[in-house]
Protein backbone atom coordinates (compact mmCIF):
# COMPACT_ATOMS: atom_id res chain seq x y z
CA UNK A 1 0.00 0.00 0.00
CA UNK A 2 2.90 2.36 0.75
CA UNK A 3 4.49 1.52 -2.60
CA UNK A 4 1.14 2.23 -4.30
CA UNK A 5 0.95 5.58 -2.47
CA UNK A 6 4.39 6.59 -3.75
CA UNK A 7 3.48 5.44 -7.26
CA UNK A 8 0.30 7.53 -7.30
CA UNK A 9 2.11 10.59 -5.97
CA UNK A 10 4.87 10.31 -8.58
CA UNK A 11 2.25 10.52 -11.33
CA UNK A 12 2.04 14.27 -10.72
CA UNK A 13 5.57 15.14 -9.53
CA UNK A 14 5.20 18.91 -9.79
CA UNK A 15 2.00 19.01 -7.77
CA UNK A 16 3.34 16.56 -5.20
CA UNK A 17 6.59 18.51 -4.81
CA UNK A 18 4.77 21.80 -4.19
CA UNK A 19 2.60 20.09 -1.58
CA UNK A 20 5.67 18.58 0.09
CA UNK A 21 7.34 21.99 0.02
CA UNK A 22 4.42 23.66 1.79
CA UNK A 23 4.41 20.97 4.49
CA UNK A 24 8.19 21.17 4.92
CA UNK A 25 8.04 24.95 5.36
CA UNK A 26 5.40 24.54 8.07
CA UNK A 27 7.48 21.92 9.91
CA UNK A 28 10.65 23.97 9.40
CA UNK A 29 9.02 27.01 10.99
CA UNK A 30 7.89 24.99 14.02
CA UNK A 31 11.33 23.41 14.53
CA UNK A 32 13.14 26.71 14.00
CA UNK A 33 10.89 28.51 16.48
CA UNK A 34 11.48 25.73 19.00
CA UNK A 35 15.27 25.97 18.57
CA UNK A 36 15.32 29.76 18.81
CA UNK A 37 13.09 29.86 21.90
CA UNK A 38 15.14 27.15 23.60
CA UNK A 39 18.40 28.91 22.80
CA UNK A 40 17.00 32.29 23.85
CA UNK A 41 15.79 30.95 27.19
CA UNK A 42 19.11 29.25 27.94
CA UNK A 43 21.06 32.28 26.79
CA UNK A 44 19.13 34.72 28.97
CA UNK A 45 19.35 32.42 31.99
CA UNK A 46 23.08 32.03 31.45
CA UNK A 47 23.51 35.77 31.02
CA UNK A 48 21.61 36.56 34.21
CA UNK A 49 23.32 33.77 36.16
CA UNK A 50 26.68 35.20 35.12
CA UNK A 51 25.63 38.45 36.78
CA UNK A 52 24.75 36.63 39.96
CA UNK A 53 21.02 36.88 39.31
CA UNK A 54 20.15 33.57 40.93
CA UNK A 55 19.53 34.71 44.48
CA UNK A 56 18.62 37.79 46.53
CA UNK A 57 20.14 41.24 46.45
CA UNK A 58 20.05 43.55 49.47
CA UNK A 59 20.52 47.29 48.95
CA UNK A 60 20.58 50.24 51.31
CA UNK A 61 17.93 52.97 50.99
CA UNK A 62 19.74 55.32 53.36
CA UNK A 63 20.62 58.40 51.30
CA UNK A 64 22.87 59.89 53.98
CA UNK A 65 24.99 56.78 54.53
CA UNK A 66 24.25 54.27 51.75
CA UNK A 67 27.18 51.95 52.52
CA UNK A 68 26.51 48.53 54.02
CA UNK A 69 28.82 47.51 56.84
CA UNK A 70 30.47 44.15 57.46
CA UNK A 71 28.43 43.85 60.68
CA UNK A 72 25.21 44.00 58.68
CA UNK A 73 26.53 41.38 56.23
CA UNK A 74 27.44 39.08 59.13
CA UNK A 75 23.95 39.54 60.58
CA UNK A 76 22.37 38.43 57.31
CA UNK A 77 24.74 35.48 57.06
CA UNK A 78 23.58 34.18 60.47
CA UNK A 79 19.97 33.70 59.31
CA UNK A 80 19.32 29.90 59.32
CA UNK A 81 17.93 29.67 55.76
CA UNK A 82 20.84 31.61 54.24
CA UNK A 83 23.64 29.60 52.61
CA UNK A 84 25.89 32.47 51.60
CA UNK A 85 25.93 36.25 51.99
CA UNK A 86 28.64 38.44 50.54
CA UNK A 87 29.24 42.14 50.16
CA UNK A 88 29.73 43.62 46.72
CA UNK A 89 31.17 46.95 45.63
CA UNK A 90 30.24 48.07 42.14
CA UNK A 91 30.79 51.30 40.29
CA UNK A 92 31.33 52.60 36.79
CA UNK A 93 34.90 53.26 35.71
CA UNK A 94 37.08 53.77 32.66
CA UNK A 95 39.59 51.15 31.58
CA UNK A 96 42.44 51.90 29.20
CA UNK A 97 44.04 49.13 27.13
CA UNK A 98 46.35 49.64 24.14
CA UNK A 99 45.54 53.36 24.26
CA UNK A 100 41.79 52.79 23.93
CA UNK A 101 39.44 53.87 26.73
CA UNK A 102 36.44 51.66 27.50
CA UNK A 103 33.51 52.14 29.86
CA UNK A 104 33.28 49.30 32.39
CA UNK A 105 31.47 48.16 35.47
CA UNK A 106 34.12 47.61 38.13
CA UNK A 107 33.09 44.91 40.59
CA UNK A 108 34.82 44.54 43.93
CA UNK A 109 34.41 41.01 45.25
CA UNK A 110 35.72 39.22 48.32
CA UNK A 111 36.29 35.62 49.27
CA UNK A 112 32.62 35.01 50.02
CA UNK A 113 31.43 36.75 46.85
CA UNK A 114 33.15 34.11 44.70
CA UNK A 115 30.67 31.57 46.10
CA UNK A 116 27.65 33.72 45.25
CA UNK A 117 28.45 35.39 41.93
CA UNK A 118 28.56 32.82 39.14
CA UNK A 119 31.81 33.36 37.22
CA UNK A 120 32.67 30.73 34.61
CA UNK A 121 36.43 30.81 34.07
CA UNK A 122 37.67 30.48 30.49
CA UNK A 123 41.37 31.33 30.83
CA UNK A 124 43.76 31.89 33.71
CA UNK A 125 42.60 31.69 37.30
CA UNK A 126 40.14 33.16 39.78
CA UNK A 127 41.09 35.77 42.33
CA UNK A 128 42.78 33.85 45.13
CA UNK A 129 42.46 34.18 48.90
CA UNK A 130 45.97 35.61 48.91
CA UNK A 131 44.86 38.31 46.45
CA UNK A 132 41.93 39.12 48.73
CA UNK A 133 44.00 39.33 51.91
CA UNK A 134 46.81 41.42 50.41
CA UNK A 135 44.68 43.64 48.15
CA UNK A 136 46.70 42.57 45.12
CA UNK A 137 46.28 44.75 42.04
CA UNK A 138 44.99 41.94 39.85
CA UNK A 139 41.69 41.54 38.07
CA UNK A 140 39.54 39.30 35.94
CA UNK A 141 37.80 40.55 32.80
CA UNK A 142 34.92 39.15 30.84
CA UNK A 143 35.52 37.77 27.37
CA UNK A 144 33.59 40.65 25.77
CA UNK A 145 36.06 43.14 27.25
CA UNK A 146 39.01 41.02 26.12
CA UNK A 147 37.73 40.88 22.54
CA UNK A 148 36.96 44.59 22.46
CA UNK A 149 40.28 45.67 23.99
CA UNK A 150 42.71 43.15 22.47
CA UNK A 151 40.81 41.43 19.69
CA UNK A 152 41.08 38.01 21.31
CA UNK A 153 39.78 36.23 24.40
CA UNK A 154 42.95 34.95 26.09
CA UNK A 155 44.52 38.12 27.49
CA UNK A 156 45.92 36.61 30.70
CA UNK A 157 49.10 38.44 31.70
CA UNK A 158 48.12 41.71 30.03
CA UNK A 159 47.68 44.94 32.02
CA UNK A 160 44.94 47.53 32.01
CA UNK A 161 44.71 50.96 33.61
CA UNK A 162 41.46 51.61 35.49
CA UNK A 163 40.34 55.10 36.45
CA UNK A 164 37.75 54.97 39.23
CA UNK A 165 36.60 58.31 40.66
CA UNK A 166 39.90 59.93 39.67
CA UNK A 167 41.94 57.15 41.27
CA UNK A 168 43.99 55.29 38.63
CA UNK A 169 45.40 51.81 39.21
CA UNK A 170 47.21 49.43 36.85
CA UNK A 171 45.79 45.91 37.13
CA UNK A 172 47.26 42.69 35.84
CA UNK A 173 44.71 40.41 34.18
CA UNK A 174 44.89 36.97 35.82
CA UNK A 175 41.67 35.47 34.44
CA UNK A 176 39.07 35.75 31.71
CA UNK A 177 35.50 34.78 32.57
CA UNK A 178 32.61 33.96 30.31
CA UNK A 179 30.26 36.80 29.46
CA UNK A 180 27.12 34.74 30.05
CA UNK A 181 25.97 33.69 26.59
CA UNK A 182 27.18 36.88 24.98
CA UNK A 183 23.56 37.54 23.95
CA UNK A 184 23.02 40.85 25.73
CA UNK A 185 26.53 42.02 24.99
CA UNK A 186 26.11 41.13 21.33
CA UNK A 187 22.80 42.95 21.02
CA UNK A 188 23.61 45.97 23.18
CA UNK A 189 27.39 46.02 23.37
CA UNK A 190 27.50 49.77 22.72
CA UNK A 191 25.17 50.49 25.62
CA UNK A 192 26.09 47.94 28.31
CA UNK A 193 29.64 48.37 29.70
CA UNK A 194 31.89 45.35 30.05
CA UNK A 195 32.65 43.82 33.44
CA UNK A 196 35.97 43.86 35.30
CA UNK A 197 36.33 42.06 38.64
CA UNK A 198 38.95 42.89 41.23
CA UNK A 199 39.53 42.68 44.98
CA UNK A 200 36.89 44.61 46.94
CA UNK A 201 39.59 46.44 48.93
CA UNK A 202 40.88 48.03 45.72
CA UNK A 203 37.49 49.45 44.78
CA UNK A 204 36.82 50.59 48.35
CA UNK A 205 40.16 52.40 48.37
CA UNK A 206 39.32 54.16 45.10
CA UNK A 207 35.90 55.20 46.41
CA UNK A 208 37.38 56.11 49.84
CA UNK A 209 34.99 53.88 51.75
CA UNK A 210 35.11 50.75 53.86
CA UNK A 211 31.54 49.68 53.17
CA UNK A 212 29.72 47.75 50.47
CA UNK A 213 27.00 48.70 48.01
CA UNK A 214 25.08 45.43 47.89
CA UNK A 215 24.72 42.13 49.69
CA UNK A 216 24.42 39.12 47.41
CA UNK A 217 22.50 36.36 49.17
CA UNK A 218 22.02 32.69 48.32
CA UNK A 219 19.23 30.95 50.23
CA UNK A 220 18.28 27.29 50.53
CA UNK A 221 16.61 25.91 47.41
CA UNK A 222 13.61 24.64 49.38
CA UNK A 223 13.13 27.81 51.42
CA UNK A 224 10.26 30.25 50.95
CA UNK A 225 11.80 33.28 49.24
CA UNK A 226 9.27 35.80 50.56
CA UNK A 227 9.80 34.51 54.09
CA UNK A 228 13.58 34.78 53.67
CA UNK A 229 13.22 38.39 52.46
CA UNK A 230 11.18 39.26 55.56
CA UNK A 231 13.74 37.61 57.82
CA UNK A 232 16.54 39.61 56.21
CA UNK A 233 14.70 42.90 56.71
CA UNK A 234 13.88 42.04 60.34
CA UNK A 235 17.47 41.08 61.08
CA UNK A 236 18.84 44.26 59.53
CA UNK A 237 16.27 46.29 61.46
CA UNK A 238 17.42 44.66 64.69
CA UNK A 239 21.01 45.66 63.87
CA UNK A 240 20.50 49.19 62.55
CA UNK A 241 17.16 50.22 64.03
CA UNK A 242 16.12 51.56 60.60
CA UNK A 243 12.82 49.98 59.60
CA UNK A 244 12.88 51.26 56.01
CA UNK A 245 16.61 51.43 55.42
CA UNK A 246 16.94 48.37 53.17
CA UNK A 247 15.26 46.69 50.22
CA UNK A 248 15.54 43.05 49.19
CA UNK A 249 15.18 42.18 45.51
CA UNK A 250 14.35 38.64 44.48
CA UNK A 251 16.54 38.27 41.41
CA UNK A 252 15.42 34.69 40.89
CA UNK A 253 11.81 35.85 40.49
CA UNK A 254 12.91 38.44 37.94
CA UNK A 255 14.67 35.70 36.01
CA UNK A 256 11.49 33.61 36.22
CA UNK A 257 9.48 36.57 34.92
CA UNK A 258 11.78 36.83 31.92
CA UNK A 259 11.42 33.09 31.40
CA UNK A 260 7.63 33.43 31.49
CA UNK A 261 7.79 36.19 28.90
CA UNK A 262 9.92 33.93 26.71
CA UNK A 263 7.33 31.17 27.11
CA UNK A 264 4.52 33.51 25.99
CA UNK A 265 6.50 34.71 22.98
CA UNK A 266 7.37 31.11 22.10
CA UNK A 267 3.71 30.09 22.37
CA UNK A 268 2.65 32.86 20.00
CA UNK A 269 5.35 31.87 17.51
CA UNK A 270 4.37 28.21 17.86
CA UNK A 271 0.79 29.13 16.97
CA UNK A 272 2.02 30.92 13.85
CA UNK A 273 4.04 27.84 12.87
CA UNK A 274 1.11 25.50 13.48
CA UNK A 275 -1.16 27.76 11.40
CA UNK A 276 1.31 27.54 8.51
CA UNK A 277 1.32 23.75 8.88
CA UNK A 278 -2.49 23.66 8.91
CA UNK A 279 -2.55 25.75 5.73
CA UNK A 280 -0.16 23.24 4.16
CA UNK A 281 -2.43 20.41 5.29
CA UNK A 282 -5.35 22.09 3.58
CA UNK A 283 -3.19 21.93 0.47
CA UNK A 284 -2.87 18.18 1.04
CA UNK A 285 -6.64 17.86 1.23
CA UNK A 286 -7.03 19.86 -2.00
CA UNK A 287 -4.48 17.67 -3.79
CA UNK A 288 -6.21 14.51 -2.58
CA UNK A 289 -9.62 15.78 -3.70
CA UNK A 290 -8.20 16.52 -7.15
CA UNK A 291 -6.63 13.06 -7.14
CA UNK A 292 -10.04 11.50 -6.36
CA UNK A 293 -11.56 13.34 -9.32
CA UNK A 294 -8.76 12.21 -11.64
CA UNK A 295 -8.90 8.57 -10.54
CA UNK A 296 -12.64 7.94 -10.59
CA UNK A 297 -12.29 5.22 -13.21
CA UNK A 298 -9.51 3.55 -11.24
CA UNK A 299 -11.65 3.65 -8.09
CA UNK A 300 -14.62 2.25 -10.00
CA UNK A 301 -12.56 -0.66 -11.39
CA UNK A 302 -11.13 -1.48 -7.94
CA UNK A 303 -14.58 -1.49 -6.37
CA UNK A 304 -16.06 -3.52 -9.21
CA UNK A 305 -13.53 -6.30 -8.65
CA UNK A 306 -14.22 -6.41 -4.92
CA UNK A 307 -12.26 -3.62 -3.20
CA UNK A 308 -14.09 -2.62 -0.03
CA UNK A 309 -14.61 0.90 1.31
CA UNK A 310 -11.97 0.34 3.98
CA UNK A 311 -9.34 -0.54 1.37
CA UNK A 312 -10.06 2.64 -0.62
CA UNK A 313 -10.00 4.73 2.57
CA UNK A 314 -6.70 3.20 3.66
CA UNK A 315 -5.18 3.80 0.24
CA UNK A 316 -5.99 7.52 0.17
CA UNK A 317 -5.13 7.99 3.84
CA UNK A 318 -1.79 6.33 3.17
CA UNK A 319 -1.09 8.81 0.35
CA UNK A 320 -2.01 11.72 2.60
CA UNK A 321 0.18 10.34 5.38
CA UNK A 322 3.11 9.86 3.01
CA UNK A 323 2.83 13.47 1.86
CA UNK A 324 2.84 14.66 5.49
CA UNK A 325 5.73 12.50 6.66
CA UNK A 326 7.99 13.15 3.67
CA UNK A 327 7.28 16.88 3.93
CA UNK A 328 8.00 16.67 7.67
CA UNK A 329 11.35 14.96 7.08
CA UNK A 330 12.26 17.59 4.49
CA UNK A 331 11.47 20.34 7.01
CA UNK A 332 13.50 18.68 9.77
CA UNK A 333 16.51 18.18 7.47
CA UNK A 334 16.26 21.81 6.36
CA UNK A 335 16.11 22.98 9.99
CA UNK A 336 19.13 20.87 11.00
CA UNK A 337 21.05 22.24 8.00
CA UNK A 338 20.25 25.84 8.97
CA UNK A 339 21.27 25.16 12.59
CA UNK A 340 24.57 23.69 11.39
CA UNK A 341 25.27 26.69 9.16
CA UNK A 342 24.47 29.12 12.00
CA UNK A 343 26.81 27.21 14.31
CA UNK A 344 29.63 27.26 11.76
CA UNK A 345 29.21 30.91 10.76
CA UNK A 346 28.30 32.59 14.06
CA UNK A 347 29.44 30.04 16.69
CA UNK A 348 25.92 29.82 18.10
CA UNK A 349 24.98 26.35 19.27
CA UNK A 350 21.36 25.80 18.21
CA UNK A 351 20.46 22.15 17.78
CA UNK A 352 17.07 20.50 17.49
CA UNK A 353 16.34 17.89 20.14
CA UNK A 354 14.87 14.41 19.63
CA UNK A 355 11.77 15.53 21.52
CA UNK A 356 11.15 18.38 19.07
CA UNK A 357 11.62 16.00 16.11
CA UNK A 358 9.10 13.53 17.56
CA UNK A 359 6.60 16.33 18.23
CA UNK A 360 6.95 17.61 14.65
CA UNK A 361 6.40 14.10 13.26
CA UNK A 362 3.36 13.58 15.49
CA UNK A 363 1.81 16.91 14.43
CA UNK A 364 2.45 16.11 10.76
CA UNK A 365 0.86 12.68 11.07
CA UNK A 366 -2.13 14.14 12.89
CA UNK A 367 -2.74 16.89 10.35
CA UNK A 368 -2.10 14.53 7.41
CA UNK A 369 -4.62 12.00 8.64
CA UNK A 370 -7.15 14.67 9.68
CA UNK A 371 -7.14 16.45 6.34
CA UNK A 372 -6.95 13.22 4.37
CA UNK A 373 -10.09 11.70 5.90
CA UNK A 374 -12.62 13.63 3.82
CA UNK A 375 -11.04 12.85 0.41
CA UNK A 376 -10.64 9.20 1.43
CA UNK A 377 -14.30 8.89 2.49
CA UNK A 378 -15.42 10.66 -0.66
CA UNK A 379 -13.42 8.20 -2.78
CA UNK A 380 -14.79 5.19 -0.89
CA UNK A 381 -18.39 6.34 -1.35
CA UNK A 382 -18.15 6.33 -5.14
CA UNK A 383 -20.31 3.64 -6.72
CA UNK A 384 -18.55 1.51 -9.35
CA UNK A 385 -21.09 2.21 -12.12
CA UNK A 386 -21.22 5.94 -11.41
CA UNK A 387 -17.41 6.15 -11.24
CA UNK A 388 -17.01 4.42 -14.62
CA UNK A 389 -19.80 6.52 -16.19
CA UNK A 390 -18.18 9.79 -14.87
CA UNK A 391 -14.92 8.87 -16.56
Amino acid sequence: MIRSAFTNLVRKPGRSFLTLLSVSIGVFSICLISMISSYGRNAINSELNSLGMNGLLVASENEINPDITQEEIDAVRQIPSINQAAGLVVTTAQATALGEELEIYLWGIGTDAKKVVDLNLEYGRHLSDYDMSTGAQVCMVDSAFAKQAYGRENVVGKSISVNCSGYTVNYEIVGVVQTGSGLLSGMMGEYIPDFVYTVDKNVQQALKTTGFHRIAVMSDENSNTDMVCNRILKRLYSVTGDNEGFTVTNLASKKQSLSNIMDIVSLVLYCVGIISLVVASIGIMTVMLVSVSERTAEIGIKKSIGASKSIIIKEFLCESLVLSLVGCLMGIILCISVAFLVQQMFDINMMISAKEILISIAISMLTGISFGVYPAIRASNLKPVDALRMN
